[in-house]
């Protein structure tokens, strides 16, 4: 479960900056916030990232695709360079990249997971577990220009370890190297554990590829792999472009982080112009007409 995320001289992020699903002071509907007592943390079910053109909400998409690709992904060779896009409007843009995730395990334990890199290396790395209290904190590995220090990892597993980080390259993070070689430490598999299953990037373009303007293609959704069907869920899309859908048990529901509008639910929609539609749906006045022309 994500806690927050932060991101700092990335594409249009120059400063650090951080995305939080933390719980604010709002006393209404607290029934809804997931809780982790041991924490003393109450968190959101669900948020949404939202404003105006170019203002970096893509951006910030980005950002999670890349982390999840350089955790879980092994396709970086020796001599290839890390695809880090930094910000380029500053008069130094040799400065590393910097991400930071704070979530909590499958073991329900609380990790902060920190890399610093640039186009050729990573030169920071940390996994930190956080204790429930106060300065119970433990760093279980710290890296920081090839140099490790692991003062979380027990004394029967520090020659293994140790074995790894020399075998990590410089541009691949000493975590995914600790999977790729198969480790069995339960810290060390927790981050990647939950980076695998649980980011999943969803967009217009990439869920509805295969539909032409004039709507002639049918698209079934649950055959995207970006999507994440939900049972008794509705569709979220935009009413701009025709989708003609083969039947009901292919709508399905997915997250979009900068993308959020409706689609009618039915098939009939694709009879109607979309000059037609938005007329429609712009007159109050014809609002029952339009709902029953797509019963």
């Amino acid at each position: 479960m994500l806690i927050s995320f932060s991101l700092q001289n990335w594409m249009s992020f120059r400063d650090e900056t951080e995305f939080s699903m933390k719980a604010g002071r709002e006393k209404q509907h607290q029934e809804r916030l997931a809780s982790i007592p041991a924490y003393d943390l109450k968190l959101l079910p669900v948020s949404a990232v939202y404003g105006g053109n170019a203002s970096g909400k893509s951006n910030f998409v980005k950002a999670l695709e890349f982390c999840k690709e350089l955790v879980c992904g092994d396709d970086f060779k020796p001599d290839i360079s890390i695809p880090v896009s930094p910000f380029r409007l500053d008069k130094n843009i040799s400065e590393p990249s910097c991400f930071s995730f704070t979530l909590l395990g499958d073991n329900d334990v609380v990790y902060e997971y920190t890399f610093s890199t640039s186009s050729e290396c990573v030169l920071k790395e940390t996994l930190v577990l956080s204790g429930t209290k106060p300065g119970d904190d433990v760093t279980i590995y710290r890296c920081v220009n090839d140099t490790f220090s692991f003062d979380g990892i027990s004394p029967g597993e520090i020659e293994r370890v140790t074995y790894l980080a020399e075998g990590t390259r410089r541009n691949q993070l000493f975590l995914t190297n600790s999977v790729s070689q198969r480790i069995k430490n339960e810290d060390l598999l927790a981050v990647p554990n939950w980076f695998s299953p649980r980011i999943t990037s969803c967009s217009w373009t990439r869920i509805f590829s295969g539909v032409t303007k004039s709507g002639s293609r049918s698209v079934k959704v649950r055959d995207n792999p970006s999507c994440i069907p939900l049972p008794n869920s509705r569709m979220c899309g935009v009413t701009s472009r025709y989708a003609k859908v083969t039947s009901r048990e292919e709508w399905a529901e997915f997250p979009i982080f900068h993308c959020m509008a409706r689609l009618i639910h039915k098939e009939s929609f694709s009879r109607f112009s979309s000059a037609r539609a938005s007329r429609i749906c712009n007159q109050k006045s014809k609002k029952h007409e339009f709902k029953k022309a797509i019963r």
